[in-house]
């Protein structure tokens, strides 16, 4: 397990375990999600404090921020989905 720090600024902390090492025989280029959690929130939103505000005024239509925060994040956002496929293909697009 390993603490993986994103976005010095915003100071995201990620906790990361590796289950197993080896070599793929399925032609995977890098590392394989075998689980996760959440959705990752948007960029430059404020870190963990600016996250939960913009979560509040998304959840409450008489927010006073709520019409900007909605404009600005741009799509529905379920803060509690986790698409394994999505994560994975990510980490395939690595280089």
């Amino acid at each position: 397990m390993f603490r993986y720090e994103y976005d010095f600024g915003d100071c995201w902390d990620h906790e990361v375990t590796v289950e197993r090492r080896g070599r793929f025989t399925t032609g995977l280029k890098v590392a394989v999600c075998v689980d996760g959690a959440n959705a990752c929130p948007p960029e430059d939103c404020g870190g963990t404090g600016g996250y939960q505000e913009l979560l509040a005024a998304l959840s409450d239509p008489h927010h006073p921020d709520h019409v900007e925060m909605t404009r600005w994040v741009g799509r529905r956002l379920d803060p509690f989905a986790f698409d394994l496929i999505e994560a994975n293909t990510a980490l395939q697009r690595i280089r």
